[in-house]
């Protein structure tokens, strides 16, 4: 019986078939709701329907065949967010996002649609098999929150064979273990040092900002070296999405690093065709960077506060690249740059309540409360203390420290195998003491970027 389905798994066909039903039944656990995995197949359907009649039918490469479905498919996608139903991304519903539940995970599949539809029809990937494609865009390790693989991902998709490897195993699990650990351990401590409430406390204020930026990274972080453990065990692997973000060297390296899916997606899929495109205007080194970073900001959510967020990050990329960068300056310049960008980055990026996040601005900038403020020191630091308790002062602790090496600890993530010392022995150890000693420390297990 074992052996006829080992067997069975090694037939291509059999392999891709239960993958597809395990991701179609693990959306539907996941989102309670059979609507999820319902309107996934639809988006499949339609969008593949689409692609095979422009195939045999020889319409030609008009603008309207190559891009009015993309068109539509965004009018769709800004309608939703407009109305509602799809979250923003904020600290206020980092736990449990506001999306509605047919629409989980259609963020990231939506511009993974976008990336394969674009580059079968300009004839950059052949069209896939139908159950390479509804692989390609199910596949549940990186449905929750991505990584957005690009359209190549589908070459892995045709080839894809199951073999069971022991020392990819040997591999796989302590990445599954560390990401859990970060996800359901560090980043759920951290959420309690976040509070959106206080506008009046500059040292509260700032505090918050970084918890939040630390929470994003170990949840997102953790979930996304969960999902490549598991993706390495199935034998279908999907891309890092994070490089040790926090030990890059300047601003424009950072976002290699970071979220690697989305930027390389907007890279591909904007920055390049655009910058082909017009290759001799002078404009487009100011204007595509600038584009790119607003569309990002739209995507994650249309509220002012991401306008002012994916304004501010392109006019410092730009600041950056086309002036810093020139300049004959020690390299902890760069970095000191970085590090500023992404803190005032943040501060923007988690509040999307336009009138309280003016008032934290003006509160940023008064001497006064800043004065207020260092008096009161000792009562602002113990109140955090209260809220951590003894076991979050550990986590938060160990989460530092996992930071401060990535910032100056060797860097390891450009070239090679990033996160390489969590294969060790010691990380492995620390890493399970922490989750069997701290898991869970709140029913709230959600996604920050899970919408």
């Amino acid at each position: 019986m074992l052996q006829s389905l080992v067997s069975s798994l090694r037939h291509p066909v059999f392999a891709k078939t239960l993958l597809v039903l395990s991701s179609l039944i693990l959306m539907r656990v996941l989102s309670g709701s059979w609507s999820t995995p319902v309107f996934l197949l639809a988006c499949c359907i339609s969008t593949y329907s689409y692609l095979f009649l422009v195939a045999q039918r020889a319409w030609g490469k008009s603008f309207w065949v190559l891009w009015l479905p993309q068109l539509l498919m965004i009018s769709f996608f800004i309608l939703l967010q407009q109305r509602g139903h799809i979250a923003v991304l904020s600290a206020s519903n980092a736990a449990q996002p506001t999306t509605a539940l047919w629409l989980m995970g259609y963020s990231f599949y939506f511009l993974q649609l976008i990336g394969i539809m674009n580059a079968v029809l300009q004839g950059e990937e052949k069209l896939p098999h139908p159950l390479d494609y509804l692989l390609a865009l199910c596949y549940f390790p990186k449905f929750i929150s991505g990584p957005i693989e690009s359209p190549s991902f589908l070459r892995r998709v045709r080839d894809y064979r199951f073999r069971f490897n022991k020392g990819v195993l040997d591999e796989a699990l302590p990445l599954i273990l560390v990401g859990a650990t970060f996800k359901f351990v560090l980043a759920l401590h951290l959420s309690r040092l976040v509070d959106l409430g206080e506008s009046t406390s500059p040292l509260r204020i700032l505090s918050s900002t970084l918890a939040f930026e630390f929470q994003v990274y170990f949840d997102f972080c953790g979930y996304s070296l969960l999902a490549f453990g598991i993706a390495r065990i199935l034998g279908l692997p999907i891309i890092y999405n994070f490089r040790q973000p926090f030990g890059s060297r300047n601003l424009p390296e950072f976002w290699r690093r970071w979220h690697i899916g989305l930027g390389r997606w907007f890279h591909e899929q904007v920055y390049n065709r655009l910058r082909t495109r017009y290759a001799a205007r002078w404009w487009r080194r100011a204007f595509l960077p600038f584009l790119v970073f607003m569309l990002s900001a739209m995507w994650h959510g249309t509220t002012i506060n991401y306008l002012i967020w994916g304004f501010f990050h392109a006019c410092s990329f730009i600041f950056f690249v086309g002036f810093l960068s020139n300049l004959s300056l020690p390299a902890w310049c760069a970095r000191v740059h970085l590090y500023l960008t992404l803190l005032v980055g943040r501060f923007l990026f988690m509040d999307p309540e336009t009138g309280r996040l003016f008032a934290k601005m003006k509160t940023m900038f008064s001497g006064r409360a800043w004065l207020s403020d260092l008096k009161q020191r000792q009562s602002i630091l113990d109140d955090l203390m209260m809220k951590l308790g003894p076991e979050g002062l550990v986590i938060v602790c160990a989460a530092t420290g996992f930071i401060l090496w990535e910032v100056w600890g060797e860097d390891e993530a450009v070239e090679g195998h990033p996160y390489a010392f969590l294969n060790g022995n010691v990380a492995f150890a620390l890493a399970f003491a922490m989750f069997l000693l701290f898991f869970p420390v709140s029913s709230k297990l959600g996604f920050v970027y899970g919408r």
